[in-house]
């Protein structure tokens, strides 16, 4: 079955960036110039084109405050750029926003949604490939119940 992915951005600053740029400074990352927090939110099943708006817009986002960007994974590519982290739950660990997001998706009438994750992606500028090891390490990721790439 497809997976389909939604990218949930703050059309302004999102506090949530703000903390975590406090608390790099106070793990010493004092090159880290500025980190960025966005949602990802995962469904498997089958939607439409339309059906996939209407999640984005209706369920996975607030459209007066954030703006979205819906994908169709494809195979992986390696990646181009070390400019960010993202964060999900590792399998098998309860991800209670995405059993939620079922729920609500089946409520709203999107029946082909079987299931859902949830994660985060940080965007971070001036650190290097070693430094952002570490950070997603030290504050991004709990590595008992997430992994990070």
């Amino acid at each position: 079955m497809p997976v389909y992915r939604f990218v949930v951005r703050f059309l302004s600053t999102d506090p949530r960036s703000a903390g975590f740029l406090s608390d790099t400074r106070a793990l010493g990352f004092h090159h880290l110039q500025n980190i960025t927090c966005q949602d990802l939110y995962f469904a498997e099943g089958l939607v439409s084109p339309e059906e996939m708006q209407r999640l984005g817009l209706e369920l996975l986002s607030d459209p007066v405050t954030q703006a979205f960007e819906a994908s169709i994974l494809g195979p992986e590519r390696p990646p181009t750029s070390f400019n960010h982290i993202e964060v999900a739950y590792r399998p098998g660990v309860t991800d209670p926003v995405a059993h939620e997001i079922v729920r609500a998706a089946q409520e709203l009438g999107f029946k082909g949604v079987q299931r859902a994750a949830t994660g985060l992606r940080f965007f971070v500028e001036g650190l290097n490939v070693a430094e952002v090891g570490r950070l997603a390490k030290q504050l991004l990721a709990n590595n008992v119940i997430q992994h990070w790439r």
